[in-house]
């Protein structure tokens, strides 16, 4: 902890010193383009006549005027322009920089993250804004308070170091997490068997015909793929041909007593 200390200032203080250089360097640069402001008494303008509002005439060109403008605008802007890209460059490689070595790189975005090291076992909501935690590391699992909003933070509450506590923990979570996951896959398979027997019985009645005769006899025929009828061939007399072979089978039983 002491070595990680000790990396966290000599960070600090490398950052304090490129710091303190960005502003020097940004010093001299605004000085050294910053036009001189000094000027002789005896080159002083007297100003504008009180009563005169016209437009005052320097004795320059037109043009002349324009490109001392601008001129002056690059004096000006030069400088600065530099000075932002050193200040942005600086705060490019601090980042790499940070992000690569030491405990602070270590702690930041850059940081590594591995799966599987810290893992939150579950979350439950307390009151308005707190939330109890827990979460396993390692070996342990720490009972952790956490609050939402301004100030808001995460506190330990208890340590669990039992090696049975911590594993019927562990267990209970998982279970807990499996026995939801089966029961959607439960939901989910159910739902699609449900549908699939829906459309069964939707084309087994589409396929299924019934016939009433005028003394009350029903006839249920129940239509099954087969080939195409060879061309010429009427399938609705097939249809009247078995009706009739099994009113006439119909009638035999009955002239024999049986139906």
């Amino acid at each position: 902890m002491e070595k990680s200390q000790g990396g966290l200032v000599k960070t600090d203080q490398r950052a304090q010193r490129l710091y303190a250089a960005i502003a020097a360097i940004a010093t001299a640069a605004a000085a050294f383009g910053s036009p001189a402001l000094h000027v002789p008494d005896a080159e002083r303008p007297l100003g504008v006549p009180s009563g005169s509002f016209g437009f005052i005439d320097d004795g320059l060109p037109t043009e002349e005027s324009g490109t001392a403008l601008i001129d002056e605008i690059i004096a000006v802007g030069g400088p600065l322009v530099a000075v932002i890209g050193l200040i942005v460059g600086a705060a490019w490689v601090m980042r790499k920089a940070s992000g690569s070595a030491g405990l602070a790189g270590r702690l930041g975005a850059g940081g590594k993250a591995p799966s599987g090291v810290v893992d939150v076992l579950a979350r439950y909501p307390v009151a308005r804004g707190q939330t109890l935690a827990l979460i396993r590391v390692g070996s342990r699992v720490l009972v952790v308070s956490q609050t939402h909003g301004r100030g808001g933070g995460m506190r330990t509450l208890s340590e669990i170091t039992g090696s049975e506590e911590v594993a019927n923990l562990v267990s209970r979570t998982t279970e807990a997490e499996g026995a939801s996951m089966a029961a959607r896959f439960r939901d989910t398979l159910a739902g699609e068997s449900q549908r699939m027997d829906e459309a069964a019985w939707g084309i087994e009645e589409a396929s299924r015909t019934v016939h009433v005769e005028e003394s009350g006899d029903r006839v249920e025929l129940l239509r099954t793929p087969v080939e195409a009828a060879p061309p010429g061939r009427d399938e609705s007399a097939d249809g009247d041909d078995a009706i009739a072979a099994l009113r006439d089978r119909l009638e035999q039983w009955r002239s024999r007593g049986i139906a």
